[in-house]
């Protein structure tokens, strides 16, 4: 026999009371929903039967998910930055959301959608302060390039120099009378 999500109850049983039932119900529709897209819709009967979930046995028994809908259903309803059902006082979190065709002046309260431009516009600030700081990374790294392109420059001119000057000192090395052995083993030393 399968059983109930709530308290073990078989399922479908005919002596569990509706409120039971009812609970069942609400639960499996957010069980099947927790692994899909978030978007559901229950009706205000059912979500004051999940905050008084929410009061009595309290918040722990219930996910994120269904804590965040009643957060932002209540709070919406009322328009206000706290919600107070039964002994549990609720935030009402800014999110966005998928609402019937009958609430839809909902979403566009001034309230709701200043304080979303506010967070917008933070995020956009953050974002700018971000590639500002790339940027700059960028442009130290091409500085320090352009510095190492410069040192190699000076490095392949001091080794043709150098170069110039064994090669004329060999050739001073060939006449007996001049004994510059040691400068140009010197030299060549500098070389390798």
């Amino acid at each position: 026999m399968k059983e109930g999500i709530y308290e073990g109850t078989p399922e479908g049983a005919c002596n569990t009371t509706s409120y039971v039932k009812q609970n069942n119900r609400i639960r499996e529709k957010l069980y099947n929903k927790r692994l899909g897209l978030v978007s559901f819709r229950v009706s205000k009967r059912e979500l004051d039967m999940l905050a008084h979930i929410m009061a009595v046995r309290g918040t722990d028994n219930l996910s994120e998910v269904v804590r965040e809908a009643i957060q932002v259903y209540y709070g919406l309803l009322a328009n206000v930055e706290q919600v107070r059902v039964g002994n549990v006082v609720i935030e009402r979190p800014i999110v966005n959301l998928n609402i019937n065709r009958n609430e839809n002046t909902i979403a566009l309260d001034p309230a709701i959608l200043e304080r979303k431009a506010k967070i917008l516009e933070r995020e956009k600030r953050e974002l700018k302060e971000i590639i500002n700081y790339y940027e700059r990374e960028i442009e130290q790294l091409r500085r320090e390039n352009k510095e190492l392109q410069k040192m190699l420059r000076r490095h392949m001119q001091a080794r043709h120099v150098i170069a110039k000057v064994l090669r004329v000192l060999t050739d001073e090395m060939v006449k007996p009378e001049n004994r510059i052995r040691y400068a140009v083993e010197e030299l060549r030393a500098l070389i390798d």
